[in-house]
C-alpha cells in the first residue's frame, strides 16, 4: 500500500478550494494537495540535554528520530544517522505543493543564516510525479543549495515512518538526533526559532 492508497477526495469550499486526501491505511491523517497554512498546529517543547541511547526511538517530540536511508537527486545515499552532529531539520513536502513553498524559503533562511551549522533535509513524498528536474527548479525557485533533497522510496517508507499526515510536516533534531520541534508550519512558530538558536549556540556535538 503507497501513501496514495486509499485516498478519498474532499473539497472544501474555503477560497479557491484546497482538495484534501484522506488517507487511512497508511495512518495519515490528511495529505493538502495545496499544501498547509501557517495557521496550523504544532508541538513545541523546551530542549533538554539528554543521552541519545537512553532516548526511545519514535516521531514525538523527546523521542529519537528513526534512522533512513534515501538517495538525493544524483543518486547518492542520503543516512539520517551520518548527519549528527548538528541540528538537522526534516522537512516533508513536493514540488506542486506551491503553498508549500513560504516554508521552504524560510528555511533557506535559516540555512543562510547559520551556514554550515545547520542541516535541512527536504524529503520528497512524491517521486514518481516530481522528476529531478522539477526538484531543481523547485530549490533554485525556494529553497537552498545546501539542502539534502532526499527522494522518498516509491511506497513512502519514510513518510509512512514518520506518520506524516500533511504537506510541510517538520521535525527539528539536535545535535543527537531526538526531535525538539514537530508539526505542521512548524517553522513559523517563534518556538521554533527559539529552540533552533538555542541549538546552534550549543555547537557540535560529538555523536561517539
Amino acid at each position: 500500500m503507497t501513501l496514495w492508497s486509499g485516498k478519498v477526495q474532499v473539497r472544501l469550499a474555503v477560497g479557491l478550494g484546497a482538495l484534501v486526501l484522506i488517507l487511512g491505511g497508511l495512518g495519515l491523517a490528511a495529505l493538502l494537495r495545496g499544501g498547509p497554512s501557517r495557521d496550523v498546529s504544532y508541538k513545541a517543547q523546551t530542549h533538554k540535554s539528554v543521552e541519545s541511547e537512553s532516548v526511545p526511538i519514535g516521531t514525538g517530540v523527546g523521542e529519537r528520530a528513526p534512522d533512513f536511508v534515501l538517495t538525493d537527486l544524483r543518486g547518492r545515499t542520503i543516512r539520517l544517522s551520518e548527519l549528527r552532529g548538528w541540528p538537522t531539520v526534516l522537512f516533508f513536502s513536493a514540488a506542486w505543493c506551491l503553498s508549500c513553498a513560504p516554508q521552504s524559503q524560510e528555511l533557506a533562511k535559516f540555512q543562510t543564516e547559520y551556514p554550515d551549522r545547520l542541516k535541512v533535509i527536504w524529503i520528497d513524498v512524491n517521486p514518481g510525479r516530481d522528476t529531478p528536474e522539477d526538484l531543481r527548479r523547485y530549490m533554485q525557485q525556494y529553497g537552498h543549495e545546501a539542502f539534502f533533497v532526499a527522494l522518498d522510496t516509491s511506497d513512502n517508507e519514510v513518510a509512512r515512518l514518520y506518520r506524516v499526515r500533511a504537506l510541510g510536516q517538520t521535525y527539528l533534531l539536535d545535535e543527537r538526533g531526538i526531535i525538539v520541534q514537530a508539526g505542521v508550519g512548524a517553522v513559523f512558530s517563534p518556538e521554533f526559532r527559539r529552540a533552533l538558536q538555542e541549538l546552534i549556540q550549543q555547537g557540535p556535538t560529538s555523536t561517539e
